[in-house]
């Protein structure tokens, strides 16, 4: 297990859910999950951001809860480094 990962699991009160590329299993585009993700969750991604996981064909999705099991933070990425690397900066 990455030294990163060890580190945001030391933090959660409750679980931490990493989905890779859980839109293929529903043969769906990664612009209409993403779509899709913003819609349901009433967020707005960066495009920039947005436009290098259409690039990559790549949604990472991390999702955990540092504080108590009803207050969640979530990460979306490209890249599972970096998307980590968020996760942990979001804890400070």
């Amino acid at each position: 297990m990455s030294d990163k990962l060890k580190e945001l699991l030391s933090h959660c009160a409750a679980g931490c859910y990493i989905n890779i590329n859980a839109h293929k299993d529903i043969y769906q585009t990664t612009a209409d999950a993403l779509a899709d993700i913003e819609k349901e969750q009433d967020i707005k991604l960066p495009p920039e951001d947005k436009q290098k996981m259409i690039e990559t064909d790549t949604i990472i999705e991390i999702i955990y809860y540092p504080r108590t099991p009803i207050v969640r933070h979530q990460v979306l990425h490209w890249d599972i480094d970096q998307a980590l690397d968020e996760a942990i900066a979001m804890l400070d």
